[in-house]
């Protein structure tokens, strides 16, 4: 199986000259992100028989994880080379919980007080329409990292680290982005959405805003989303909640 590759950083790119969208690079406060020595399609890769074994390959080794900034790390858990494999399982939020137990960049990163304020700050940084030019793989890797971060965001472990104020911003944040995905359309995909609407709602469950908890109480669809990131068929349930938020952002 091939694991896609999570890009960094918002790659700089001309987005036309007519256009007055700035697309520049996102540059983490700290330069001590962790470098992995092993990624997938290496030689030395091919050589491991097991995932425990590639598991294992790709721990920070402990005494550089405990000096590391919370900048370094953030960037280092969302380079963390199996982070993909979250889209392997039958659920993604099955995934992105078995990659975050399996790596100990993540183990770190949600002691880190900070961890949810920069995550956000990172999330912010992120502009949709800054699509770089390449073939369909390095497109469909950059539509991709807005799947990989927004899961990780999307953990309430994260979200309830926000204050008040700042999970407002970040459901506006995921409200904005859920508009750019829609406008523009192709590469960006319904999984996009979907990772959108989960942020917004769950923002809404850690705010204990009580007309969105009654519409939980009342309908499956909604419940089962937000626990699986599971639509069933059921779109609707993207629509029901950007309503919810748009309410509650007002």
């Amino acid at each position: 199986m091939r694991y896609l590759k999570v890009l960094l950083f918002i790659i700089l790119i001309s987005c036309g000259k007519e256009d007055e969208v700035i697309c520049s690079s996102f540059t983490p406060e700290a330069s001590d992100q962790y470098i992995f020595p092993l990624r997938p399609g290496m030689p030395e890769w091919e050589r491991f028989t097991s995932g425990q074994e590639k598991i294992d390959a790709l721990q920070v080794p402990v005494g550089i994880l405990k000096k590391m900034s919370t900048y370094g790390l953030v960037e280092t858990c969302l380079d963390y080379p199996l982070l993909g494999a979250m889209m392997a399982f039958d659920t993604i939020q099955y995934g992105v919980e078995r990659q975050m137990e399996n790596f100990n960049g993540f183990h770190e990163l949600i002691t880190r007080e900070n961890a949810g304020q920069i995550m956000l700050d990172r999330f912010k940084q992120m502009n949709p329409e800054c699509i770089p030019q390449g073939d369909e793989v390095v497109v469909g890797d950059y539509t991709l990292t807005f799947v990989y971060m927004g899961m990780v965001q999307a953990q309430f472990v994260l979200i309830e680290q926000l204050t008040s104020s700042e999970r407002r911003e970040l459901l506006d944040e995921a409200i904005k982005k859920n508009t750019q995905f829609e406008n523009i359309g192709d590469p960006y995909s319904i999984l996009n959405l979907k990772i959108e609407a989960l942020l917004m709602a769950r923002v809404m469950v850690s705010e204990k805003y009580e007309p969105f908890l009654e519409e939980i109480a009342k309908n499956v669809s909604i419940e089962i989303f937000i626990k699986y990131v599971e639509l069933n068929n059921k779109i609707e349930t993207l629509n029901k909640i950007l309503e919810y938020a748009t309410e509650y952002n007002k």
